[in-house]
């Protein structure tokens, strides 16, 4: 499973964000739309995250939203000088009670803690289904 460690709430500029965001980060007053909209990219992930079928998002060490993956995708460049090409876009649904990993894991204490890393990986069965590669 894929984990995010999100900061604060940061405002952006729209024009140069690859994303087109008007901000990043958590805040209580967005909603789970808001939320996703502002953080499923722009990640720098590894291979492992191709298999991936889930992502939780976290703040303060709680676990905020789950996420199921229907793609990752290589973030597409504003700035034709951005050299940066290692950073992708987790494309998915947002989970809501009644899915094992929503019940498991949103709002209670996050599952990783103490990372440097915003993104991490933890190995986390909770469905019992194979990750999205098929094994």
């Amino acid at each position: 499973m894929i984990h995010i460690t999100l900061g604060p709430e940061k405002l952006m500029d729209p024009k140069i964000d690859d994303l087109g965001r008007d901000r990043v980060g958590f805040s209580e007053s967005m909603s789970e739309n808001a939320l996703y909209d502002a953080n499923h990219g722009t990640w720098v992930l590894g291979p492992r995250a191709q298999s991936e079928r889930f992502a939780l998002v976290t703040f303060h060490g709680i676990v905020r939203q789950a996420i199921e993956i229907d793609s990752i995708e290589k973030v597409t460049k504003r700035d034709a000088n951005d050299t940066r090409d290692d950073r992708s876009v987790i494309n998915g649904r947002v989970l809501h009670t009644g899915h094992p990993v929503f019940d498991t894991y949103v709002n209670k204490t996050s599952p990783v803690q103490g990372v440097r890393n915003p993104v991490t990986y933890f190995d986390a069965p909770v469905d019992g289904n194979p990750c999205r590669c098929g094994c």
